[in-house]
């Protein structure tokens, strides 16, 4: 008996457990906190242009219930008359976890607001230039992913289409 309860702990001690990739919070930053990256990587990228684009303020949290699981804050961004509407949802102990971008598909400027946010977007949550381009060019598929050196975590981009005409980005962090 003594034997069979040692090569248990053995297996058990010896035998790495095989775990699935969690779902975790996609930046540590704030919703303010992430705003105000957000409009620092905007700026960065017209650095060179007289470009004043800008997100509209950032709304104060909303949430379904009292007991959500999630807060959101919204924000746009315009590009003439239509843009993309970007939505921060914060968990219960005040961090991103998840990000979305929605906009018309079938106007043009709506449109490159929404690629512009989803840029600026992969940028705030640290996503070096290069990992960037990379996570872009693999946008042919529905879902992306790579891994963030800098957070340490795997950033998950995925694009569908909503009723007829609307473009809906998704942002997600995993720990694997």
């Amino acid at each position: 008996m003594t034997r069979i309860f040692i090569m248990f702990i053995l297996f058990f001690t010896v035998m790495t457990p095989v775990t699935h990739a969690q779902l975790v919070q996609i930046s540590d930053l704030t919703p303010a906190a992430f705003y105000s990256q957000m409009n620092q990587a905007l700026r960065a990228s017209f650095a060179d242009s007289n470009n004043t684009n800008s997100f509209e303020p950032l709304s104060k949290g909303i949430t379904m219930s009292a007991d959500a699981d999630y807060i959101a804050y919204m924000t746009g961004l315009k590009n003439g008359r239509y843009g993309a509407v970007v939505t921060l949802y914060a968990n219960r102990a005040g961090y991103v976890s998840k990000v979305t971008v929605a906009s018309l598909d079938d106007d043009k400027n709506a449109f490159q607001a929404n690629l512009l946010s989803c840029y600026v977007i992969m940028r705030a949550v640290g996503l070096t230039e290069a990992e960037t381009q990379q996570l872009i060019s693999n946008s042919n598929e529905a879902t992306s992913s790579i891994w963030c050196s800098r957070s340490n975590r795997r950033i998950i981009f995925s694009m569908n289409k909503q009723q007829p005409n609307i473009a809906y980005m998704r942002f997600l962090a995993s720990d694997e």
